[in-house]
C-alpha cells in the first residue's frame, strides 16, 4: 500500500506501483520549489498544500535528518559550514526564501488551488478545519460537536504516529521523518 509518492525521488523502502495512473491515489509529496514542478502537475488543476516552515526550523530539521543518515551519505559538513551554506542559499532545494516565495506567488495567483499552512504545532485545530474545507471535505456542525476534528488531530499527532507499530523497528530512515523540532532552546 502506497500512501504517497515523492515526485523528485523513488525510495526503495516505499512500495512502488503506477500511482500516476491509479485513480485512487491522489496524494503526492515534494520538496521541489513551485517553479520546478512538472508541467503536468502545474496544468492539472490539482490542489497543493504548502507547509511553510520558518528558516530556523527548516535548517534544524534538515541538519537533524542528515545527521541521522550520515552513515549512508558519507562525511557531512560541520554544523557551522552547513549553516553558512544554508544562509547563502546552498541547500538540496535551493535558497530558502526563493522556495517559500515561489509558493506564495502561486497562492496569490490561484488561492483556490494553493493553500499555505504554517505554525500548525501550536494550535492544529483551525489548520485541520481549513485543510478539510480547502480539499472540499469540510466538517459538518454535527461532526464538530461530536469532537471529530479533535480526533483527527489526535490521530495525526507526532506522538501517535511515532508510536504506531509500523513506525517502530529497524528502518531508521523512515523514523528520521517522524520527529518534533524543539526550537525554544
Amino acid at each position: 500500500m502506497s500512501l504517497f509518492l515523492f515526485l523528485e525521488a523513488k525510495f526503495p523502502f516505499f512500495p512502488q506501483n503506477d500511482v500516476l495512473n491509479d485513480k485512487g491515489n491522489t496524494l503526492f509529496a515534494s520538496h521541489l520549489p513551485h517553479g520546478l514542478l512538472p508541467e503536468s502537475i502545474l496544468e492539472s488543476g490539482c490542489k497543493m498544500v504548502y507547509i511553510w516552515r520558518g528558516p530556523k526550523d527548516t535548517f534544524v530539521s534538515m541538519w537533524s535528518f542528515f545527521q541521522k543518515e550520515r552513515f549512508d551519505n558519507g562525511p557531512l559538513n560541520s554544523l557551522e559550514e552547513s549553516f553558512d551554506m544554508f544562509c547563502r542559499g546552498f541547500s538540496g532545494y535551493g535558497p530558502y526564501l526563493d522556495h517559500v516565495m515561489s509558493y506564495w506567488r502561486a497562492y496569490q495567483e490561484n488561492p483556490d488551488q494553493v493553500l499555505l499552512l504554517m505554525t500548525m504545532r501550536a494550535d492544529p485545530l483551525p489548520y485541520v478545519k481549513r485543510l478539510a474545507e480547502f480539499m472540499g471535505f469540510g466538517f459538518t456542525a454535527e461532526e464538530e460537536e461530536k469532537g471529530i476534528v479533535e480526533r483527527v488531530v489526535d490521530l495525526c499527532s507526532f506522538e501517535t504516529l511515532k508510536n504506531l507499530e509500523a513506525n517502530k523497528g529497524e528502518n531508521t530512515f523512515l523514523l528520521a521523518f517522524i520527529r518534533i523540532a524543539n526550537l525554544r532552546g
